[in-house]
């Protein structure tokens, strides 16, 4: 049987002002959707990492070691993508046809051979990335947190630790909205960030 979990996304809002105010009037410099050297690399990097300590995760339970199936990356991180065009909103099925990212409703529409999907995220606002304590973690204290949010979970955890599992494919994206305000010389920068984890599994 197909299994979906739900998790709530939770956002946290650094700070709230009037968009009235002329030091609030942020503009778009870009938006990266980890495609940029650094974020792919950091991207593909984190995804690595999340696959050996699901692994390990399944060892220290007793369950064998999961095989990745490089083929269903893709479909998981198109996925990823999909979340963050869509408003970032998280959710296993996708239904905006009309976004650039769309690949199939249902997780076994856009990867045939998916039984069960986990679905992670987290988004923060920095203004000062050099200061910024979630801005500065690394790609292994982003990789179990992404684990830890999972295993606190009853159903993703039960998806992790199903001895009949044998396959995984997933990824991991870091996105960030870059704004420029002039007439703000403290904060003239604004960094929206969002991270993404998408994985499948199947026997």
């Amino acid at each position: 049987m197909k299994k979906i979990i739900y998790l709530i996304f939770i956002f946290t809002c650094i700070t709230c002002y009037s968009q009235k105010n002329p030091y609030h009037n942020y503009k778009l410099v870009g938006i990266d959707y980890a495609d940029s050297d650094s974020l792919y690399s950091r991207s593909k990097n984190i995804t690595n990492i999340l696959f050996n300590l699901i692994n390990e995760y399944r060892r220290e339970n007793g369950l064998s070691k999961l095989i990745i199936d490089p083929k269903g990356n893709s479909a998981c991180e198109t996925h990823n993508k999909y979340m963050f065009e869509n408003n970032s909103k998280i959710d296993h099925d996708e239904y905006n046809r009309r976004n650039k990212f769309y690949r199939g409703k249902e997780p076994w529409d856009r990867y045939h051979k998916a039984k069960a999907e986990i679905v992670a995220g987290s988004y923060f606002t920095a203004y000062r990335i050099d200061l910024n304590e979630f801005a500065l973690a690394s790609d292994l204290e982003i990789a179990k947190g992404f684990l830890k949010t999972w295993k606190t979970s009853p159903g993703h955890n039960s998806i992790i630790l199903t001895p009949e599992y044998k396959y995984v494919s997933g990824y991991a994206n870091l996105f960030i909205i870059h704004s420029h305000c002039e007439a703000n010389e403290i904060f003239p920068n604004k960094y929206e960030n969002t991270r993404y984890a998408t994985y499948t599994f199947y026997k």
